[in-house]
């Protein structure tokens, strides 16, 4: 009898995943809430993992499935202060360090600008690769209002 519950608890926990990864595909582009399925079936666990470090508020988080030449990608972003905005940068780039992810020069700065929302200004990233060809940018915005400090944005393509 336990057996036979335990086979089948685990058919349905299995089911329900398979039924998130579905989802994910079909929604190619998604924005989790920390704790939800999404967020842990679709969050690199890089990303998940990350320093919020001198969050001025909640960090969003988005993701892409990929498709066709894209890569699949996991991201999370987040407001601080002018006068916390390098140690935030510096415990992300700990934070890779520790995980592996080299230090590349530069290649994507384009990219990153152009993915800025309107009025933001990109004055800082940095491009971080792992041994299996991971690909991480590291960037730092500034808000189109100044009073609103800066924005860290750590994007893992996997």
């Amino acid at each position: 009898m336990l057996a036979w519950s335990v086979v089948t608890l685990a058919a349905v926990v299995l089911a329900i995943w398979a039924a998130a990864y579905a989802w994910l595909f079909s929604q190619e582009d998604y924005a989790p809430k920390p704790g939800t399925l999404a967020y842990y079936v679709g969050m690199s666990s890089l990303v998940r993992h990350a320093p919020v470090a001198n969050a001025a508020g909640a960090p969003d988080y988005f993701g892409s499935v990929g498709d066709g030449d894209k890569a699949p990608r996991s991201e999370v972003s987040y407001a601080v202060s002018p006068g916390s905005v390098d140690d935030a940068y510096a415990s992300l780039d700990a934070y890779l360090q520790s995980r592996g992810f080299q230090p590349r020069p530069a290649e994507a700065a384009g990219m990153v600008a152009a993915a800025l929302a309107d009025g933001e200004e990109l004055v800082r990233h940095a491009e971080y690769l792992s041994g299996s060809g991971e690909l991480v940018v590291l960037a730092v915005s500034r808000t189109a209002d100044p009073a609103d400090g800066y924005r860290i944005t750590l994007t893992h393509w996997d």
